[in-house]
């Protein structure tokens, strides 16, 4: 399983919820991660700044932290 954290930028892959905003292949960040059993990653979408809730089976991670940011 896939270690999601806030802060890493990620895409959409696959949209399991049609209310959506997002299309497959918008790139979002991670914003917060929740305890909601089914949609538990919060993601600020670069094209709009909209904050949406998805599944982990969603989204792939196409970038991490920076590497300053991990030294801290």
């Amino acid at each position: 399983m896939t270690d999601f954290k806030v802060g890493q930028t990620v895409e959409l892959v696959r949209k399991l919820d049609r209310g959506l905003s997002a299309d497959i292949g918008d790139v979002g960040t991670i914003e917060e991660l929740t305890n909601d059993p089914d949609f538990p990653i919060n993601i600020a979408w670069l094209k709009n700044g909209e904050i949406e809730a998805v599944n982990r089976r969603e989204i792939v991670i196409i970038k991490d932290y920076p590497v300053e940011e991990e030294a801290k």
